[in-house]
């Protein structure tokens, strides 16, 4: 299952994963709590840019560059001060961006290895910039 190959590729380099099933309320109070975020360019990404939680999106065929993350780099070559770091599929490099066109196709996102994913989540873990204290 690629799920399962996912969580231990994630685990052998010390990153715990939470798949919480929960409402909006929920799913704010985990983001406020975490240290880094794996998604593909959804809701949840969001409200974790907006809470400056450091993101690994992934995207299949919505153009980062219209909607991802501000301030993103591309992996494989982040700079060292980036909080958010966009992996695309290859073939959406390659210009398969219209996301009308393949709404029920996820072919473009299981295209991503997790290799790249688990690598950019420990790249982050250990380069992201300290987020601002929100306890005031």
């Amino acid at each position: 299952d690629r799920l399962e190959a996912f969580r231990g590729h994630l685990q052998t380099r010390g990153v715990q994963s939470v798949w919480p099933q929960t409402d909006v309320a929920g799913l704010m109070a985990v983001l406020a709590g975490a240290r880094l975020l794996l998604a593909n360019d959804s809701a949840p990404l969001h409200l974790a840019v907006g809470l400056n939680v450091p993101t690994v999106s992934i995207f299949g065929p919505t153009d980062p560059a219209l909607v991802g993350p501000w301030g993103y780099a591309m992996w494989p070559e982040p700079r060292d001060d980036a909080r958010h770091v966009v992996i695309r599929a290859p073939q959406a490099a390659e210009g398969a961006t219209d996301y009308r066109k393949h709404r029920d196709d996820d072919t473009l996102i299981a295209a991503v290895a997790a290799a790249p994913v688990a690598d950019a989540a420990a790249f982050l873990l250990d380069h992201a910039p300290a987020a601002p204290d929100r306890s005031r």
